[in-house]
């Protein structure tokens, strides 16, 4: 009873600790771990930010200043020194006559020049404060605000082509793998069945051997057969589990390869698209194609953002700031922060600036003609690739279906040596070679698969609807 509970147990965990999965998980794997992928997620996220600051350009600009400053400013009221009356002073002397009208001149001038002196202190005061506030917003900065805007939901919109061909190509990547690792295990799969049938095919031989029908030797070749086919089983098991670490190291799964299988089978695909409605497709459906397009209107916005440099700029805005200049401290306390405020609208505009501003649209508009060369290019050979893609899959289609026909006619031909080895009119050769038609048919089957749906894949990411 305690064993039995122990085996139940080890059974239970040994189910539990094996993972089983679809193609639909792996691809769900592959795509949330990949590195490409997620790089192309933070490019697009960097564009969200990137909007953001586009629109930030047209809000207004809001600033704010502290000033101070200490010093000693010239006066032309002082004689060098700190007395502010002593040039005053030297006008008046230079006036002094020995005439009653000559004596009250001076006064006059002298008092005058004093008055004047004691205005101009507040120009020579040692320090200076000053706060300010100011708002500033653009009215037409040159088009660039809505032309930035437009780049960067350019930009944005091609990368979200960009990350479907990121996706589309792990998708594409990973089911090759899915589907190479299908074929490894059906590959175990015929060759156990191929041992069985050496085991079938040796016992025969024996049995032959014992009424007197066949060969000793008939015997030890179908043995040799029969641990040839068990040698067969662990190249094809270690096969499979190589196939099994390819799809962990892509998926990023943190399992054990003893601990991983798939779940599936080769689907049942009509395909019945000619070769231009397959170009037709991938010229409308092409990661590749709808990327270059969208990057195709960021261009003609570069040309357009060369072209703002010729508009002017208009803005306007206004300030309210506080200022003061004071001696000492005591009296700021006094006196105060007065007022210091205004509104403003301007507009500039460069004139002549070396013919830089041409130049610079010339090149941007050689940029546009070259990358429409470059667009063209591509397509033409996305064409050329689509009509390769296209002829390999025909092909491996035709093979498929001959191989097929191949099966059958093993599998009867095999039948039909057996049983005609059992009533002596066929040698136990004709028996270990229908045999052998028999495996060598089941694994070109199981190949075909694989190079038709391959080859599938690689029309399908073309066409963009993998």
């Amino acid at each position: 009873m305690y064993r039995k509970i122990v085996s139940i147990i080890f059974l239970t965990v040994s189910v539990v600790c094996t993972a089983e999965y679809t193609l639909e998980d792996l691809v769900t794997e592959a795509i949330r771990n990949s590195r490409q992928v997620q790089g192309v997620q933070k490019e697009i996220e960097k564009t969200r930010y990137q909007v953001k600051e586009a629109i930030g350009s047209g809000l207004p600009k809001i600033s704010g200043s502290a000033y101070y400053s200490y010093g000693e400013p010239f006066s032309p009221f002082t004689s060098g020194g700190s007395d502010t009356s002593g040039f005053g002073q030297a006008l008046a002397n230079a006036y002094s006559f020995d005439t009653s009208l000559s004596r009250i001149g001076p006064i006059i001038t002298g008092i005058t020049l004093g008055q004047l002196s004691g205005m101009f202190d507040d120009f020579t005061k040692k320090n200076t404060l000053s706060l300010n506030l100011s708002v500033e917003q653009p009215i037409f900065a040159q088009g660039k605000v809505g032309i930035g805007l437009k780049i960067a939901k350019s930009y944005q919109t091609s990368l979200q082509y960009k990350l479907k061909g990121e996706e589309l190509n792990v998708k594409g990547l990973v089911t090759k793998l899915f589907y190479g690792a299908l074929l490894a295990k059906v590959n175990v799969s015929i060759q156990k069945e191929a041992v069985k049938l050496a085991e079938e095919t040796h016992r025969l031989a024996v049995i032959q051997h014992a009424v007197g029908k066949g060969s000793e030797l008939d015997t030890l070749i179908s043995r040799l057969r029969l641990e040839n086919a068990r040698i067969d089983i662990k190249k094809s098991e270690s096969d499979l589990r190589l196939a099994y670490e390819a799809i962990l190291t892509q998926t990023c799964i943190q399992d054990a390869a003893s601990s991983f299988s798939i779940k599936g089978d080769f689907p049942d695909v009509e395909f019945a698209l000619n070769e231009d409605e397959a170009v037709g497709e991938v010229m409308v459906k092409n990661a590749d194609i709808q990327f270059l397009e969208s990057s195709q209107a960021m261009q003609d916005q570069l040309v357009e953002l060369a072209k703002s440099d010729f508009y002017p700029m208009v803005y306007a805005g206004g300030s309210f700031g506080k200022i003061s200049q004071f001696n000492n401290f005591d009296e700021l306390k006094d006196v105060g922060l007065g007022n210091d405020w205004k509104v403003f609208a301007g507009l500039s505009m460069d004139l002549f600036t070396g013919f830089r501003r041409s130049q610079k649209l010339n090149q941007a508009r050689t940029d546009n003609q070259k990358f429409v060369l470059t667009k063209e290019e591509a397509k033409d050979g996305l064409v050329l690739a689509t009509k390769n893609a296209y002829e390999q899959v025909t092909l491996s289609k035709d093979r498929l279906k001959a191989t097929r026909s191949v099966l059958v006619l093993a599998e009867k031909g095999y039948s039909i040596a057996k049983k005609a080895y059992e009533v002596g009119s066929k040698t136990f050769l004709d028996v270990q070679n229908a045999e052998f038609e028999l495996n060598r048919a089941k694994i070109a089957l199981s190949a075909a698969k694989f190079a038709f749906h391959t080859a599938l894949i690689d029309l399908k990411l073309l066409m963009g609807n993998l």
